[in-house]
């Protein structure tokens, strides 16, 4: 069984609501398969709408500092929600500090934490980032940038969605909607499935 299925992954960027001088990154990391735990297998589906949200301001032309990075961990799940906004000085940093933010994702559930020692403490056990097999940059490509249902330069203003329902990028069946509230299947159109990226894009003001 592998750790690390196929994803395919879309973004958005908004300024945010309440700073605005700052700006706010979605990466939907729209996984295939959740596996489930890595021990018996539990809690396993099609589809995973994982995410990452990375907020940031510049200082000088052309550099971007981090403020705050929210990972999902089981986001809105009863009891396994864990979901956290961490700090610019609570983040793990790739490289250069307040650059890249490193995420560790727990083997076949897919959680975000910010922390090997979070991870291995997620959904009371059940995840791990024991061991972490692989190490991978985050995907960003021109044509997946979701837009925004609200104007994020004219708060109120009309819609500025760019994709919605798209098939996948990679071969597989049927599509993925972000903006309708589709519940994601991984591009498979199986049950059981994850939770709507709507409902998520939605509540931190995309």
């Amino acid at each position: 069984m592998p750790d690390l299925p196929a994803r395919e992954t879309y973004w958005s960027v908004a300024r945010h609501p309440n700073r605005p001088t700052s700006v706010q990154i979605f990466y939907a990391l729209g996984w295939w398969e959740d596996f489930g735990d890595v021990w018996l297998g539990l809690g396993d589906h099609r589809g995973d709408s994982e995410f990452v949200i990375v907020e940031a301001h510049h200082i000088g032309m052309t550099q971007w500092v981090v403020d705050y990075v929210t990972y999902s961990a089981h986001h809105n799940v009863p009891a396994f929600h864990a979901t956290q906004t961490r700090p610019w000085d609570g983040v793990e940093y790739v490289a250069t500090f307040r650059g890249r933010p490193r995420v560790w994702v727990a083997r076949s559930k897919h959680a975000n934490y910010f922390s090997q020692y979070w991870c291995d403490l997620g959904a009371f056990g059940f995840d791990t980032c024991d061991a972490p097999n692989a190490t991978t940059d985050v995907e960003l490509f021109a044509d997946r940038n979701l837009g925004n249902e609200f104007d994020s330069f004219a708060p109120g203003g009309p819609s500025t969605r760019l994709l919605d329902c798209r098939p996948s990028m990679l071969g597989r069946p049927g599509q993925e909607c972000f903006w309708t509230a589709n519940r994601f299947k991984g591009w498979s159109g199986a049950t059981p499935d994850s939770g709507p990226y709507k409902d998520v894009l939605f509540s931190f003001a995309f």
